[in-house]
């Protein structure tokens, strides 16, 4: 017994190490699966901070009530604002709790600029640069995901490349929106688009790069076709020219293409949430199969001690004292001394002594 329990004393505090280390990993893919979420939501926001940005865009430029899709945009906004805002934040890490503080448009912030579009105290292109700081911002979350494995960290940067080819193509649904409803591109709004679609073209290179499925990009940008007809045709006839396409035909077709880069996110997200609930799952089951290990370390030296406690108890003293007794009662010694505990009439030991004492009288 003494011999195995200094091994068994190194894999207890092995298996207890390993216990930690799991639970501290588990922790962190619970802090990952809350960011996750939030990631989902923050990319919810965007999506109506970009539809309402280029609404605002439209109307700033014309002469006319606000649509009713800008209502629905900025209900929209606001709502996941208030998700974000009212959940809660045990799980979550003190990086993403600050960015919550920090970088989340605040509702006056957001009511003001949004009083000014209404009532046209604010200029179009002004109005579009407030908005993009501020999806700009929230696009920062990204930089909060520290993953516990290459493949989801990928996939993190993969919706991330996403995202940014969806700024630069709301953007250029904003411009282009804009120059429609005025009728005609200046110069200067040309060259905004012009280089707006060159940001778009990096953004899917950069996809590629960190390993996208190509053509789940691919399908998304097939089924808008439409999205480069349209802007292609508005940029062909250059900076002066009249534009034949409408506000509303435009706007519909960039929010396809929108839409259809926002589903390609979703699937990204999904696969993350996937990925990381695998590795949550995995995490608690070594956790378990190593407190499974340690009853199956544990017992046996329980049950040795148990026996070994219940020998002694029928001994009534220690395996030596009572062989020592013996051999004095066989040599004929019966003065010998064998220690009993109060009470104990049963034990071998007793016996002993009783006879020992029997042979003297």
């Amino acid at each position: 017994m003494l011999l195995i329990a200094p091994l068994v004393l190194a894999l207890f505090f092995v298996a207890i190490g390993y216990a930690w280390s799991q639970r501290q990993l588990l922790q962190a893919l619970n802090r990952d699966q809350v960011l996750t979420e939030n990631i989902g939501m923050v990319g919810e926001l965007i999506q109506s901070l970009q539809s309402e940005r280029g609404l605002s865009y439209g109307y700033l430029n014309r002469h006319q009530p606000p649509p009713p899709q800008l209502e629905q945009a900025r209900a929209g906004a606001s709502e996941v604002l208030q998700r974000l805002r009212k959940q809660p934040q045990t799980e979550m890490s003190d990086g993403l709790r600050h960015y919550l503080e920090t970088s989340l448009p605040r509702p006056d912030q957001l009511e003001r600029l949004r009083r000014d579009i209404d009532s046209r105290h604010i200029s179009p292109d002004p109005a579009f640069a407030r908005y993009s700081d501020m999806i700009e911002q929230l696009s920062g979350i990204i930089t909060l995901f520290n993953a516990q494995s290459q493949d989801v960290q990928a996939l993190i940067l993969q919706w991330s490349a996403v995202n940014c080819q969806k700024e630069y193509t709301g953007r250029t649904r904003g411009l282009i929106t804009g120059v429609l409803t005025v009728g005609s591109f200046s110069i200067t709004n040309f060259r905004q688009v012009s280089g707006v679609v060159s940001q778009e073209e990096l953004c899917r290179t950069q996809y590629r790069q960190y390993g996208g499925d190509d053509s789940l990009l691919r399908n998304a940008m097939e089924r808008t076709r439409r999205f480069e007809s349209a802007r292609d045709a508005v940029l062909a006839r250059g900076a002066g020219a009249m534009q034949s396409e409408t506000p509303d035909e435009w706007f519909g077709a960039a929010s396809q293409r929108v839409t259809a880069l926002y589903q390609v996110q979703q699937v990204l997200l999904q696969q993350v949430r996937q990925r990381v609930e695998g590795q949550a799952h995995s995490a608690r089951l070594h956790g378990y199969l190593v407190l499974l290990g340690l009853l199956l370390l544990l017992l046996p030296i329980a049950l040795a001690v148990l026996i070994g406690r219940n020998i002694i108890h029928t001994l009534g003293a220690e395996p030596d004292e009572v062989a020592q007794g013996m051999r004095e009662l066989s040599a004929g010694r019966l003065d010998f001394f064998l220690p009993l505990a109060a009470g104990d009439r049963d034990s071998l030991a007793s016996h002993i002594r009783q006879m020992g004492t029997g042979c003297r009288g």
